[in-house]
């Protein structure tokens, strides 16, 4: 049985969606996102959590699942897709580029039932996405807890009458300071990356960060801010493992997520994100085939459905 509840902070709401196994936290007027993830059997939490809405508000990717519409840094903040020029703020702290779309840090409208909660996109942004996307597009992300298993889904439909790029993803942020996780990948090939933290237009032979990810390895012990595709027919899931508690975590994303990011500054760093994406980082400007990028176009009308799930097994 899933309880909801919420509680108004003054500034903020918070929802919680509790089970034996889970508890969940989702703050609607920050980006919609998870903000706290607590295994409640064994009192683990997995994600890191932000501690004031300052904190928050200073590092919005970097605490909890932010939903990212569309993911990923685009060069300059330009790219020309079919007859369309596209210009998008250039956000990115690390150049002069735009990062993660454009509602991770808008308010989101909630509605509860008995299976869970459900988060809408309000009118300022639909009207945001129309600016940018060329077309209104409506939003809609779900939390769902079902015994062992958190479900997160998304849906996204084209309301006007021209194609727009699609690309969505999470910012899943680990928390590192609470338990030592290992992590493990599914196969795949890592993008040799640019100075700029993109991708340039070459997968790699072997690894580098992503090096004995396949079978596993202590995540604080990686750095790197580097993109990697999923090879064909593999599950796009990732494990995540505590050897002294014995607790496995699996994120699995719906077929559609074929790219992986993971970032982590330094191995001093107390938390690591392990990001799962629809398309790689400034895939509409990359001159390869789309099925190789993820670059997908949403036709008018269409609704893409998505889900992203974590499952416990301890």
């Amino acid at each position: 049985m899933t309880t909801v509840r919420c509680r108004d902070r003054g500034t903020h709401h918070e929802w919680t969606l509790a089970n034996a196994v889970w508890e969940v936290t989702v703050v609607p007027e920050w980006g919609g996102q998870i903000t706290s993830l607590l295994h409640r059997t064994s009192g683990c939490p997995l994600v890191r959590v932000p501690p004031s809405y300052r904190a928050w508000d200073s590092e919005p990717y970097l605490f909890g699942i932010p939903i990212l519409f569309p993911p990923g840094r685009i060069r300059n903040g330009e790219f020309r897709w079919g007859t369309t020029d596209y210009r998008w703020p250039k956000n990115d702290t690390f150049g002069p580029h735009h990062v993660h779309g454009f509602v991770s840090q808008r308010p989101w409208l909630a509605s509860s039932d008995e299976r869970g909660l459900t988060l809408s996109i309000d009118q300022s942004t639909e009207t945001l996405l129309e600016t940018f996307l060329g077309s209104p597009v409506s939003l809609r992300v779900t939390y769902q807890l079902m015994n062992n298993v958190l479900k997160i889904g998304a849906a996204v439909k084209n309301l006007g009458g021209r194609p727009i790029p699609f690309g969505l993803g999470f910012h899943t942020t680990w928390d590192l300071a609470s338990a030592d996780w290992y992590l493990k990948v599914p196969p795949g090939q890592e993008w040799e990356m640019g100075l700029d933290r993109m991708p340039r237009e070459r997968l790699l032979a072997k690894p580098q960060v992503f090096a004995g990810l396949l079978e596993g390895r202590p995540a604080r012990m990686i750095t790197g801010d580097t993109c990697y595709r999923i090879a064909d027919g593999e599950q796009p899931t990732v494990d995540m493992w505590n050897p002294e508690s014995g607790l496995r975590i699996r994120w699995a994303a719906g077929e559609d997520f074929r790219h992986l990011v993971i970032y982590r500054p330094s191995l001093d760093t107390p938390w690591i994100c392990v990001e799962p994406y629809t398309w790689t980082s400034n895939a509409p400007n990359m001159g390869l085939d789309a099925r190789v990028t993820g670059l997908k176009s949403l036709l008018p009308g269409e609704e893409r459905v998505l889900d992203y799930s974590v499952m416990a097994d301890s």
